[in-house]
């Protein structure tokens, strides 16, 4: 299709222009939606309130002949290379596809004062006519032009404003990270008249995330850059972070991705960027969760020795750095003795041992780790059992540290003990290698000792005479 003209409320979807799309003034206010819609030509918008969804056009221009305020939103995998403002407007991003820019640089000049409406990340804003420009919280504009006087009011921020001409002016809500006055200029920034120029770092220096709200990051957080520099390397508490997967190059800077956000845990964080001018920035990153479960963890085991999940449970704290910071871990109403379990300073993990665990029965438990400093963090442990219906399994934990006889519960009911094998068809004499009495089985030290494997377990097999089968699991610590 060559030029198209629509001139009414309407939606059109999954089209290619190969000319140009005209908007007219003859829509009023009502809504036109484009859906899929490739523009090779220009978009054309006099009139009506405009959502464009998974959209691209290399140039829009906003025009109203008729004066009206005209509304324009980016959405999904739209991008928008230049859009040229001629009149009263506002430019909205909503939900954007992670990568795609919506509208990329913007600019403009009318005859009379324009006003202008940002709710969007703009790369490029250059005022080349007299202007009033209202961003909201979450604009950004990485450069600004300003070639003739303008009012920037509203919240927001701009990374670096390049000024040409008196009558300028920045609300002090909105954010100036730097900006270069030409000869004679002056302008208000920050409630303050300002005569010399100042040279932007690197922005934010400081940033606030919360796991609880990670969607609302979208794609990750964008840190702006002087546009003659480049990130050569950044880390964070001694990590060298990926430039690929842990965060990517921009126009502007770098992102920091939400899969490498979503990682931290709660704390603070220092990000380091090495410049390619050598210098280093510093920013901090502080990590809070407001979900209601923030200090809860889950966590899984299986009593049966022969399944992937009869393993240590290994929980990662959030707010624990060293074993002395723990006061107790209780598990439900009883503490654990801390020689039942283990904290990594270097992981932050807390260890809970498998031969600990395969003592409790199948169900739920809160496992409570009270801190010294009144805190506390919890794990929601669920104990399952897959051993099979036939099969009666004992687990103990032989220290090896601390050798001595090992104790198994076993009912003889004046039956006696036929055989007793080790793993590899190996039989055991009793009176050395295991003793008996009505309700236990002990294994010796001695034995224990020859078929020790620390950090891993060995299996031991009773008989009784009346054929019920035992299987002792050693679990070598």
């Amino acid at each position: 299709t060559e030029n198209v003209t629509i001139s009414e409320s309407c939606t059109l979807s999954n089209a290619v222009i190969a000319g140009d799309l005209y908007i007219t003034e003859g829509v009023g206010s009502d809504s036109v939606t484009l859906n899929n819609v490739t523009v090779n030509g220009s978009l054309i918008v006099s009139g009506g309130t405009v959502t464009m969804m998974n959209t691209s056009s290399d140039y829009v221009i906003v025009s109203s002949p008729m004066g009206r305020l005209l509304q324009l939103t980016a959405t999904g995998a739209t991008h928008i290379a230049q859009t040229d403002v001629r009149c009263a407007a506002a430019l909205y991003e909503r939900g954007l596809t992670s990568g795609r820019a919506g509208f990329a640089d913007v600019s403009v000049q009318g005859s009379e004062r324009v006003s202008l409406t940002l709710d969007a990340a703009i790369d490029d804003l250059a005022l080349l006519s007299a202007a009033t420009v209202s961003t909201s919280d979450d604009t950004s504009v990485y450069h600004m032009e300003m070639r003739a006087e303008a009012s920037i009011t509203g919240y927001g921020s701009v990374y670096q404003a390049d000024i040409y001409a008196n009558g300028v002016s920045f609300a002090s809500s909105v954010t100036v990270s730097g900006y270069e006055l030409s000869g004679g200029v002056f302008a208000t920034i920050g409630g303050n008249i300002v005569w010399t120029s100042s040279e932007a770092g690197v922005s934010p220096d400081e940033i606030q995330i919360d796991l609880y709200e990670l969607d609302e990051l979208g794609a990750g957080i964008d840190i702006s850059i002087p546009a003659t520099l480049s990130v050569d390397e950044a880390m964070c508490d001694g990590r060298v972070l990926d430039r690929n997967l842990d965060y990517t190059e921009t126009s502007t800077g770098i992102r920091l991705r939400t899969e490498w956000l979503e990682d931290l845990s709660r704390g603070d964080y220092t990000l380091i960027l090495l410049l390619s001018n050598g210098d280093r920035a510093t920013i901090a990153i502080e990590v809070e969760n407001s979900s209601p479960n923030a200090d809860s963890h889950t966590a899984y085991f299986d009593r049966y020795y022969d399944s992937s999940d009869f393993r240590d449970v290994q929980v990662e704290l959030d707010d624990v750095r060293s074993k002395s910071e723990i006061e107790a871990v209780i598990l439900g109403w009883d503490e654990i003795d801390r020689d039942y379990y283990s904290f990594s300073s270097s992981s932050r993990e807390l260890t809970l041992r498998r031969g600990v665990l395969a003592q409790l029965r199948e169900g739920s438990y809160t496992i409570t780790i009270e801190l010294e400093n009144g805190d506390a963090e919890r794990v929601l442990l669920t104990v399952e059992d897959s051993t099979p219906s036939n099969e009666n399994v004992i687990v103990r934990e032989c220290d090896t540290a601390n050798m001595d006889d090992l104790s198994f519960p076993i009912a003889l009911d004046d039956e006696d003990v036929a055989y007793v094998t080790a793993e590899y068809d190996d039989d055991l004499d009793e009176g050395y290698d295991y003793r008996t009495d009505s309700d236990e089985i002990w294994l010796s030290e001695e034995i224990l000792d020859y078929y020790r494997d620390e950090g891993d377990y060995e299996l031991f097999y009773v008989t009784l005479s009346n054929g019920d089968e035992y299987t002792l699991v050693v679990d070598y610590i």
